[in-house]
């Protein structure tokens, strides 16, 4: 696929996420994470031979600039086989100047319905600095299921691996029946502390790893409490919370050689 054709379905690909519905598979509210001006957007495009190349931007909208992050390529089960970073493969590298700068065009991408999250924080900052929070704007009822995000702040950057992507806060979609009780984690990304989306799980990747996101008490309770809410964008907890905008580097982080330089 040429690079205007890339562009191309990008576009009509972010015009359809303005109109998608709660039940949408293929463009959810799931898919953008608008943190205050940063709208971080994520874009599936089918393959010729099945798979489908899931490329992540970010829009500046109040300087209505446009940055590519990375690109997933995923095989026939939604699992992950390369990730490119600009051009680098397998490797984090920050996002690079987008392939559309266009201001009317960038417009209108940032006119997308994606609010920006408002965190609730549900539980005490715990010894380890880590904040565990709700997004009350993307809260969202269709009968009996919830779509819930939470959000976990920490006090310090680190790296994740494979990619040594570095992330202060980490973002977890979920769905949740109040009725039967079924519990379904759906994607997973890391925040950096100035936005940006640097990692993330979802499709085929999220199924496999589906232990490492379990039904915790928290949770649990939270899910509870927001089952029993008439009015999700009213829910209260602990008080509201923002995030640091900047945060020094983990003593234990494991720094790549990138890193390091």
């Amino acid at each position: 696929m040429s690079h205007s054709s890339i562009r191309a379905a990008l576009l009509a690909g972010l015009m359809l996420f303005s109109s998608a519905s709660f039940g949408d598979a293929s463009f959810t509210r799931l898919n953008a994470l608008r943190i205050n001006d940063r709208l971080n957007v994520m874009v599936a495009l089918a393959g010729k031979s099945g798979g489908a190349m899931q490329v992540w931007q970010a829009y500046d909208c109040k300087s209505l600039t446009a940055e590519a992050l990375y690109r997933n390529f995923l095989d026939n089960r939604g699992v992950t086989t390369a990730r490119f970073y600009g051009s680098e493969f397998g490797r984090y590298t920050p996002p690079q100047p987008g392939p559309n700068q266009d201001p009317e065009t960038l417009k209108r991408i940032c006119s997308l319905p994606e609010k920006a999250v408002v965190w609730e924080k549900i539980a005490p900052t715990n010894r380890f600095g880590s904040t565990a929070l709700v997004d009350v704007a993307s809260l969202k009822r269709s009968g009996d299921e919830l779509q819930v995000r939470f959000g976990y702040d920490y006090a310090t950057r680190d790296f994740d691996p494979p990619y040594d992507a570095p992330y202060a806060f980490k973002v977890e979609n979920y769905r949740f029946n109040c009725q039967t009780q079924a519990f379904a984690p759906v994607s997973m990304m890391d925040v950096d502390d100035k936005g940006y989306v640097t990692d993330s799980l979802d499709s085929g990747d999220i199924a496999d790893r589906k232990a490492s996101f379990p039904l915790t008490p928290l949770m649990k309770q939270t899910f509870t409490r927001l089952c029993a809410t008439a009015d999700l964008q009213r829910f209260r907890a602990l008080g509201r919370f923002v995030s640091a905008a900047h945060k020094a580097v983990s003593r234990d982080a494991r720094y790549s050689a990138r890193a390091k330089r």
